[in-house]
């Protein structure tokens, strides 16, 4: 994922792209089975890439830094939203994000399972008390704007929702308006 990436940034200062473009391109760089799976493309990115030769990811489905898998990753079996915009407001746009107040005890706990609710709404639910809506009001629409790829950054028009069992109870429409 790391590598993919290095490759787009490299890929857009050797053929003289324009900064917009590392934020718009839709071409894949992957090569590794893994990864195409997750981009939804079945052949492996050529090498070199010329813009001739390269492999496009499904139209709508993803553009540029980030939504490459590496930006989106989670680490779990769920996206966070929350900690996708704080990496995405302090590591890529060198913003300030102050800690959650340290009486707020479960802050960092993600929301309890909802079969009701997508991942969205039960963060949205959970940060939108008046003690927490002042920071996630400039977290959670750069987190929330990527609710439609998965924990591994694979596209996903609907979401998965699990029962506090982690039963699989239905497939919910993903939303990602900011």
């Amino acid at each position: 994922m790391a590598d993919e990436v290095a490759e787009l940034v490299t890929f857009i200062a050797k053929t003289n792209k324009t900064p917009k473009e590392m934020f718009t391109m839709d071409i894949s760089f992957a090569r590794n089975p893994s990864l195409m799976k997750i981009y939804n493309v079945t052949q492996a990115a050529p090498n070199p890439v010329t813009d001739t030769n390269a492999v496009r990811f499904p139209m709508g489905e993803r553009g540029g830094l980030l939504t490459r898998a590496a930006l989106l990753f989670s680490g779990s079996h769920t996206e966070n939203p929350v900690l996708r915009g704080v990496h995405i407001r302090k590591d890529l746009f060198c913003l300030t994000v102050s800690p959650p107040p340290p009486n707020l005890t479960d802050a960092l706990q993600p929301p309890v399972a909802d079969a009701s609710l997508t991942t969205r709404e039960r963060y949205h639910n959970k940060t939108s008390a008046t003690s927490c809506v002042g920071c996630h009001s400039l977290i959670n629409p750069v987190g929330f704007a990527f609710s439609k790829y998965n924990a591994f950054g694979a596209y996903q028009p609907t979401e998965p929702i699990y029962d506090a069992n982690q039963q699989l109870a239905r497939y919910l429409p993903t939303d990602a308006k900011v």
